[in-house]
């Protein structure tokens, strides 16, 4: 929970503790308001301590939704292979665009989430949290961009062969005047703090050209 009233947090976890699917909210002990960041840390945390580092974390965003065979489908790809996978994507629809976000492997580089992004988002990752832990998570001073800028530590780190993709719609990103994408300041920022941080990485004018334009 990443809201200001910590009041909520007993509120919300008496109304939970009911459910028939085991839920329970846990307070964000980090950095609050950056674009979930802290937020998700702490559950990577609370995760990796009550799980093990094995087990995997599917996000979701507060706007967005999953089809109802998301995670059984997931569960069905992470079983396929015999050493543990490290990361699942499947496709995500956006609101705001056209046609839904498609991608495969080719599209799973560095240079991709330079540029841009190919179509892997908050709501349609599925990470072990080993590989999470080992890049330490989230970047907290982030304000925007904080999918393009894991996804390029992780590829740095990983690349791409131990990574499952789903060709199927699985996920529906929901547009909203609170979303991120809509606001310009917090926007900008982590545009801004993007840049800085990853500006050795554009060892190509045309990359860092195409970046800028988008």
């Amino acid at each position: 929970d990443d809201n200001d009233d910590d009041n909520l947090i007993p509120i919300l976890n008496n109304y939970l503790k009911d459910r028939n699917f085991p839920c329970c909210c846990i307070k964000n002990k980090r950095t609050k308001h950056m674009s979930g960041t802290g937020a998700w840390n702490t559950g990577i945390d609370y995760l990796s301590t009550i799980l093990g580092e094995n087990a995997y974390v599917c996000i979701l965003d507060d706007d967005d939704t999953w089809e109802s065979n998301y995670i059984a489908t997931i569960k069905e790809y992470i079983s396929r292979d015999t050493e543990p996978i490290d990361a699942v994507f499947a496709y995500i629809n956006r609101e705001d665009c056209p046609s839904p976000l498609v991608f495969d492997k080719c599209d799973l580089k560095v240079e991709s989430f330079l540029i841009g992004n190919p179509g892997i988002q908050g709501s349609n990752m599925v990470f072990r949290l080993s590989c999470l832990n080992e890049i330490n998570g989230f970047d907290e001073n982030l304000s925007s961009c904080t999918d393009r800028d894991l996804l390029i530590r992780f590829l740095e780190k990983f690349g791409n062969e131990r990574v499952h993709i789903i060709p199927n719609v699985l996920t529906f990103y929901h547009v909203t005047k609170k979303s991120v994408t809509y606001d310009l300041k917090k926007k900008s920022d982590g545009l801004d703090y993007f840049f800085s941080k990853h500006i050795k990485r554009f060892t190509s004018f045309k990359v860092l050209d195409q970046s800028l334009k988008r």
